[in-house]
């Protein structure tokens, strides 16, 4: 990449952000709220050696039985802060994320967060 980089460079072609989902870590939680709804609370870092963009955020919701009924990926621009104008996170940086969301019809027995492109 930095020998692209460079031959880029004087001819002004930019090169697409790089992104390595391996190098990303997530925990959240996911808990019901006062009004009945649930909250998504998650910290996402970046364990790589160079900034990244936010990855895209998948939420799987469970039944008690331990199977997905349910899923959504976020994408950043849904789960940022309007006030975070650069969507990259510095090498080991960690953010701190919240979503409210609608309760589901089925009960949640657990959930779980992974980064998707």
């Amino acid at each position: 990449r930095p020998l692209l980089a460079a031959i880029c460079k004087p001819i002004n072609c930019p090169l697409p952000d790089y992104q390595n989902l391996n190098e990303f870590n997530v925990i959240g939680s996911f808990n019901p709220t006062s009004d009945k709804n649930y909250e998504l609370r998650a910290a996402i870092s970046n364990q790589a050696d160079f900034a990244q963009p936010f990855p895209n955020l998948k939420l799987t919701l469970l039944n008690y039985n331990g199977d997905p009924f349910a899923s959504r990926i976020f994408k950043p621009r849904q789960y940022l802060p309007e006030y975070i104008k650069k969507a990259t996170l510095n090498p080991e940086e960690t953010k701190e994320v919240n979503l409210k969301i609608l309760a589901p019809k089925s009960a949640i027995g657990g959930s779980f967060f992974k980064v998707v492109n």
